[in-house]
């Protein structure tokens, strides 16, 4: 490539970041293109300037190989003007300039201190000696060399400058773990894309895909993830940027502080996703058998796993309500049991019952006691809650000592009628019978109040005696308030009823 195609490629790259850098690349690769073709055409002539293995004349001397080494037995032209007997080494690159002078060149301890006096050419022959010509080779493919070197520098100068200025260093974190990009970009999207870092719709990114960046600039990507969750029990998916169990968590808004999880919080969560149970915290209230309600917070996803975490053991007959866990549930344990227990008890003794008629009825009297006897009875008792709702008699009682018999006297005189103010007719029977409330003088009125059998059997005294006088007080008050009330006051008493 030309100098002017080198700055005509250098100008159409000024437009963009990838125009300088393919420029300067094209600059370098014609670089070396020239210089590898000038190292073989050197070397190319130096294999047709191989050294002889006949004799040599006495002017003739390899330049791009090793000079012969006078052997023993050796004795051709030349031996006689101490021919040197080591070898010539080819100059480095950096040595061109000492080559085409052909002063200080070292070979394998011999120096080349004087340019040799070359015989006459035979015949048909080049007249420049082996040297003349390698010479004049040489410093064509030295040109050769130093043009293509020349082509190279013409690039890496026009452009160099100009690629050290856009290549950028930035650091580039995925998914927490930091790499440096180099770029010659100047947006995000070009560093990451020269950083062979994918980023998909789903994706965050910051800055944004279209921000200028700046050498030292810092991007963040965090690519999605996709979390099968089953929380409570119930299943859900979601598609999160959150490298840890935490934070993806906690994007969802779950206090996960409380909240218990299948995975450690801490978990990293993997590019490819992830399977996680999720219990969050409930406030629930626990009555177990009666006692007092609790107020509790639970991370259990059902009522069975409440108990179990709690340690509570059920009974065989125990219950407790069914229904979701869900945040302020009420969870009733109920406790039921049946026992079996034995009792001992009494045996009350047999009486024998008299009736007796100046008892009222519906009174008794205990004459002889008796002694009460004993018997062991087993039951069956069912509790709830530690309380008895009932028992079972299991079989007969055992009597353990029998009872003795008593006496008792049942009354069967018949009560008498409620009655009012009895001091007013008490004043009046002291009158009109000197107290006595069973007076019969034979004169046809009887008891305190002297009725006659006409009056006594018309205001009801048939039901209690048929005479006055045979009543009790009671029955004859109960008889004279009815015939005080229908006669309107103590009139049928016209003295007594005064007092």
């Amino acid at each position: 490539m030309s100098t002017d195609s080198t700055r005509t490629a250098l100008a159409d790259s000024s437009t963009a970041d990838t125009g300088w850098f393919d420029a300067l690349e094209e600059g370098w690769d014609d670089g070396w293109d020239g210089l590898n073709a000038g190292t073989a055409e050197w070397q190319a002539g130096r294999e047709s300037h191989a050294p002889r293995t006949g004799p040599l004349p006495t002017w003739a001397d390899d330049i791009t190989g090793p000079l012969p080494i006078a052997g023993p037995g050796w004795a051709g032209p030349g031996s006689a003007n101490g021919a040197p007997t080591g070898t010539l080494a080819v100059p480095d690159l950096d040595e061109w300039s000492d080559l085409e002078s052909r002063t200080g060149m070292t070979g394998s301890g011999s120096v080349v201190t004087a340019e040799p006096t070359p015989a006459a050419a035979p015949a048909g022959l080049d007249p420049r000696s082996y040297r003349e010509r390698d010479l004049a080779d040489t410093g064509r493919y030295s040109l050769a060399v130093k043009g293509a070197v020349a082509t190279a520098l013409i690039a890496v100068a026009a452009g160099g400058s100009t690629a050290v200025a856009l290549d950028k260093e930035v650091t580039v974190t995925v998914d927490g773990v930091d790499q440096v990009v180099h770029t010659f970009s100047g947006t995000v999207a070009g560093a990451l894309a020269s950083g062979d870092i994918e980023v998909g719709p789903a994706d965050q990114m910051s800055p944004s895909p279209t921000a200028k960046i700046a050498d030292g600039d810092r991007l963040v990507v965090n690519h999605s993830r996709q979390v099968n969750l089953v929380v409570d029990g119930k299943p859900m998916s979601i598609t999160t940027t959150a490298t840890t169990v935490a934070e993806a968590l906690g994007q969802l808004g779950m206090p996960t502080g409380a909240l218990a999880a299948s995975a450690p919080l801490g978990s990293l969560i993997p590019s490819s996703g992830m399977n996680l149970a999720v219990q969050l915290p409930k406030n629930v209230t626990f009555t177990d058998g009666g006692g007092a309600p609790q107020q509790l917070t639970t991370t259990a996803a059902s009522i069975q796993e409440f108990l179990a975490q709690r340690g509570l053991q059920m009974g065989p007959l125990d219950t407790v309500n069914s229904g979701d866990l869900v945040n302020g549930a009420a969870i009733t344990v109920v406790r039921n049991a049946v026992t079996q227990v034995t009792e001992t008890q009494p045996i009350a003794p047999p009486m024998q019952t008299v009736e007796d008629a100046t008892m009222d009825a519906g009174t008794t009297k205990v004459d002889q006691p008796g002694q009460a006897g004993e018997q062991v009875q087993t039951f069956t008792v069912n509790t709830t809650n530690g309380k008895e709702t009932g028992r079972t008699a299991m079989g007969a009682p055992t009597v353990t000592k029998q009872a003795v018999g008593g006496v008792m006297r049942k009354g069967t005189k018949k009560a008498g009628p409620a009655i009012g103010n009895t001091a007013k007719w008490d004043r009046m029977v002291k009158c009109e019978a000197g107290g006595d409330w069973n007076i019969n003088t034979g004169n046809g009125y009887y008891g305190g109040l002297q009725f006659d059998k006409q009056t006594w059997n018309a205001y009801g005294g048939g039901q209690y005696a048929p005479r006055a006088d045979l009543a009790t007080r009671e029955e004859q008050i109960a008889v004279a308030e009815k015939v005080r009330d229908a006669r309107g006051g103590y009139g049928a008493w016209p003295v007594c009823g005064k007092k």
